[in-house]
C-alpha cells in the first residue's frame, strides 16, 4: 500500500504489480477519506448554521466550484488515461486518488499551520475571525475549493500519465 507516494504507485500499476484486493482497499480508503472530509465540514457547517440558517452567496459559490472542479478534473484525468493505454480508468483513479487525497490533506494542514503561525506571531485576530465565522470567506474559497482541488486533480493526472504510459 502506498499512502503518500503516488508516483511509486503509478509505476507499480504500470508494471501490473497491484492486485485486485489492493485496488479494493484503495477504493475503501479513498471513500472513507472523502466521506470524513465532507462529513467533518458538513457537521461543522450544520452546527454553526442550524439556529440561524445564515447561508451566504459565498457558500453557494463554494459548493458550485467544488462540483464543477470535480467534473472538470475527472474529465481531464479520464482524457489523459484515454490518450495513454486506455485501460482500467476506475481502478487507477481510485488507487491513485488515495495517496493524492492524502497529499492534498497534508498540504491543507500545512497551509493552515502557516496561517495560524502567522496570525499568532503577528498578534492578528484574523485566525479567531476565521474560526468563529458563520460563513465561508473568499479566502477559504480560493484556498480550499480552488487551489486544493487543482492540486488534487493535477497530482492525480500526473500519476495517471505515469500509469497509462501517456507521457
Amino acid at each position: 500500500m502506498n499512502f503518500l507516494k503516488a508516483e511509486e504507485l503509478a509505476l507499480r500499476i504500470r508494471s501490473n504489480e497491484v492486485s485486485s484486493r489492493e485496488y479494493f482497499l484503495y477504493l475503501l480508503l479513498l471513500a472513507l477519506a472523502l466521506s470524513l472530509t465532507t462529513t467533518t465540514h458538513s457537521i461543522y457547517y450544520y452546527a454553526n448554521t442550524i439556529e440561524r440558517f445564515n447561508l451566504s452567496k459565498i457558500d453557494a459559490i463554494s459548493d458550485v466550484i467544488y462540483v464543477f472542479s470535480a467534473l472538470i478534473g475527472t474529465s481531464i484525468v479520464y482524457a489523459t488515461n484515454k490518450r495513454g493505454d486506455d485501460k482500467d480508468f476506475i481502478g487507477r483513479y481510485t488507487a491513485l486518488g488515495f495517496p493524492a487525497i492524502n497529499q492534498t490533506i497534508l498540504l491543507l494542514l500545512f497551509l493552515y499551520t502557516i496561517t495560524a503561525a502567522f496570525a499568532a506571531f503577528s498578534g492578528s485576530k484574523s485566525l479567531e475571525i476565521m474560526i468563529e465565522s458563520d460563513n465561508t470567506t473568499f479566502i477559504n474559497i480560493l484556498l480550499e475549493d480552488v487551489f486544493l482541488n487543482i492540486y488534487f486533480y493535477w497530482k492525480l493526472n500526473k500519476c495517471i500519465k505515469i500509469a497509462s504510459h501517456s507521457f
